[in-house]
């Protein structure tokens, strides 16, 4: 079986794609207005396919392999990547969301706010 295949696998990635698309309507929609073919693409990238695999995760995942233990294994991903944006933001300046905007909201918030980030993900890792 390869790694893909594995139903932690898909259920972790089916959890990433919620987040982004959930955190996208909440938090980002009303940041920027897209037009033309960047409206479509954006659309489809933060509600269409978001909506997608969650159907494929429900259909195809076999769910009664899944182990809470799991659920901190999952959190690995997201954790390395907030460390690669608060890293590379302190380097270049650039920090891609404005809820981890360091420069300003302060570290003692971004912290705040990925932590509220990080809660997010374990509930809906617990109840998915």
């Amino acid at each position: 079986m390869s790694a893909l295949n594995k139903p932690d696998v898909l259920t972790a990635i089916t959890i990433y794609i919620m987040v982004v698309g959930l955190a996208y309507q909440v938090l980002l929609r009303h940041v920027w207005k897209p037009e033309g073919l960047q409206k479509l693409v954006d659309e489809l990238l933060h509600t269409i396919i978001p909506i997608l695999v969650i159907i494929f995760w429900y259909l195809y995942e076999t769910k009664k392999q899944l182990r809470y233990i799991q659920i901190f294994k999952w959190l690995i991903y997201p954790l390395i990547y907030l460390l690669y944006i608060l890293v590379r933001g302190k380097a270049s300046g650039f920090y891609p969301y404005p809820f981890v905007n360091v420069t300003s909201l302060g570290l003692q918030n971004v912290l705040i706010n990925s932590a509220f980030l990080m809660l997010f993900f374990l509930l809906l890792e617990m109840y998915l």
